[in-house]
């Protein structure tokens, strides 16, 4: 058969098999070759996991710990009956947190003492918190409706961190209101 005679000029080279037949395969590295190979590619393995590792560590924007606690100068809450809420806010990061602005956003049913009863959110600046700092703002609210039921009040610090940041960063947190 004159196919299995010698190829020549074939994408692999000139090697031969037994029987005067060419291989269909490539002829298989020596292990110097592949170690070479293998350590390429584990070194750049390395540097990006080195460069990825860098950029979180070093490079990107940490998140300061802001928290947001809640309490109220009653232990029941009953519809029609004015009560105070007291939302603190404390800065337990070491950098300065500028332009902080708190804003508290109330269920149906709640309302601001001395707003409209439609009035559900109450949003105010406060500056700026530095490290390790703690503020309070109260509220004075009254349930308008809704006895028997949960409500839930939402409150939120919007805050940059040091002076010429323009990224925005909030801390979020809720209370659930039992209304007698």
């Amino acid at each position: 058969y004159p196919h299995m005679t010698k190829m020549k000029d074939s994408l692999w080279g000139d090697e031969e098999k037994e029987g005067g037949t060419k291989s269909p395969f490539p002829p298989e590295e020596p292990p110097a070759h592949q170690m070479r190979k293998f350590a390429i590619i584990t070194g750049a393995l390395l540097l990006v996991a080195g460069a990825v590792a860098y950029y979180y560590f070093f490079l990107r924007v940490p998140r300061p710990n802001v928290a947001i606690e809640f309490s109220t100068n009653k232990d029941q809450i009953l519809m029609g009956e004015p009560f105070t809420l007291t939302v603190s806010y404390s800065n337990y990061s070491d950098k300065i947190l500028t332009n902080a602005k708190l804003s508290v956003m109330l269920p149906d049913g709640m309302a601001f003492q001395g707003s409209s009863v439609d009035a559900r959110t109450s949003a105010a600046s406060v500056g700026d918190l530095g490290p390790g700092s703690l503020q309070q703002k109260i509220f004075d609210l009254i349930a308008t409706n809704g006895s028997q039921s949960l409500k839930t009040v939402n409150a939120t610090v919007t805050y940059s961190i040091g002076s010429g940041s323009n990224a925005q960063f909030e801390t979020q947190k809720t209370l659930d209101l039992a209304i007698g």
